[in-house]
């Protein structure tokens, strides 16, 4: 196995990043991490476009409520109902 790249997204703590799921070329990385300045209210949803694998670029963080951690699971969909057509992102607040 070879790195390819690197990506710091969380200061180095051993529980930063809970989960990984892969999606159309994006990475959804759920982060808790208790620097606010990498995590907002300490928890949310990385978005990562991973479309070129060695230049990985941190596009979006979706933030958790206040005191919600993001654990492990994390899931990205495609849909289609008669009410709704398109992508859902899931993942566990703890």
């Amino acid at each position: 196995m070879d790195l390819v790249s690197k990506l710091d997204l969380t200061t180095p703590t051993q529980d930063g990043i809970a989960d990984v799921g892969y999606f159309k070329g994006f990475a959804y990385l759920n982060a808790r991490d208790s620097d606010p300045a990498d995590c907002p209210t300490a928890g949310g949803v990385h978005v990562v476009d991973v479309r070129d694998p060695s230049n990985p670029v941190k596009v979006g963080f979706l933030q958790a409520n206040p005191g919600e951690f993001p654990g492990e699971g994390i899931h990205v969909m495609e849909v289609h109902t008669p009410h709704f057509d398109g992508d859902i992102l899931l993942h566990n607040n703890e």
